[in-house]
């Protein structure tokens, strides 16, 4: 059995959840058992439980509560609303204005739903907070909405007042312990002028990637120039031609970044194409002192002519009427 006494007397009454049996009362003290069923030993419209909780003597039609029309309301939550980054292994639960009626506190009464779907679980009440506990672990990164409904499947004071409307909050919960992604691998270099084209393979899980990059070997994140949030293949411009630049990639994700991938390297230098086309001779038959074909003169002046598509050096002259090779004097 256990012992209650009236509020009036400034006792606080505990454990007073759902209903019980009045067996007898004396002077302020009244003496419970286990409950059956709501009893009103008075007659007075109000059940014992209901005005043990209200100081008034559940024997006496006299001594009646004052009626309670006030509506139950929800005046805190855990999780509060709009909070993030939640365990996945919490309980939820709200704390109303006043004690509620044990019946009307159940897993249909109090929701948790992640979108159109509601989540299985258990629902106790220790008399004004009501605690749902899932079933198993909330997911990783998801929003929740709990709520509190109205009506018939809604939640009643001890006098029997439903909520005015019904009540819900939303929070999200914890992000998984992952990991980080791997390095990425299969990076390749390629040179073109002043610039170089850096490819790699996709990595799974990876969001982004960053690129670091030096001239000196050995790059790496600590020596590198970073190149943030790049997709294969990126293109590296303003280089300079003729010097050999490094670079190595990482993976990213929510968790962290990778270690660096295998370094790679690249060098763009000129293409120099050698001329192998001898110049086109356009002298004419006439050419020696300005017409003629021949002359007996130890002095004589010769206008000749070529042409060729890199330019003409210079021009060869000889007795011999042979085609000369490039290494014959002239």
């Amino acid at each position: 059995k256990i012992v209650y006494k009236f509020k009036d007397t400034g006792v606080v009454l505990a454990n007073t959840e759902g209903t019980v049996n009045l067996i007898s009362g004396k002077d302020n003290e009244i003496f419970l058992a286990p409950p059956e069923k709501d009893i009103d030993d008075d007659g007075d419209g109000f059940k014992n439980f209901y005005e043990i909780l209200q100081g008034t003597n559940p024997k006496d039609p006299g001594s009646k509560p004052v009626e309670d029309k006030t509506p139950p309301s929800v005046s805190s939550t855990d999780p509060v609303n709009g909070s993030t980054n939640i365990p996945v292994n919490s309980k939820i639960s709200a704390t109303f204005s006043e004690p509620i009626d044990s019946k009307t506190m159940t897993k249909e009464t109090f929701t948790v739903s992640n979108g159109s779907t509601n989540i299985p679980g258990t629902v106790a009440l220790n008399d004004m907070t009501a605690t749902f506990t899932p079933t198993g672990s909330l997911s990783y990164n998801t929003t929740y909405t709990a709520g509190i409904g109205t009506g018939g499947t809604g939640a009643k004071d001890l006098a029997g007042n439903p909520m005015a409307g019904s009540y819900s909050w939303s929070f999200s919960t914890e992000i998984s312990s992952g990991t980080k992604p791997s390095a990425p691998i299969g990076v390749t270099a390629k040179a073109g002028d002043t610039q170089i084209t850096i490819s790699w393979n996709a990595v799974s899980g990876a969001t982004s990637y960053n690129i670091y990059w030096s001239t000196t070997s050995g790059v790496s994140k600590t020596t590198g120039t970073k190149i943030s949030n790049v997709k294969s293949p990126y293109l590296h411009p303003g280089l300079t031609n003729g010097t050999t630049y490094r670079y190595v990639v990482t993976a990213v994700n929510s968790y962290g970044e990778s270690v660096e991938s295998d370094q790679t390297s690249a060098k763009y230098t000129s293409v120099i194409t050698l001329d192998t086309t001898p110049p086109a001779n356009t002298t004419g038959t006439n050419f020696i002192n300005s017409g003629a074909s021949a002359s007996n003169s130890t002095s004589v002046t010769l206008s000749i002519s070529a042409t060729d598509s890199v330019g003409v050096t210079g021009y060869f002259a000889s007795e011999n009427s042979a085609t000369p090779l490039p290494s014959d004097a002239g």
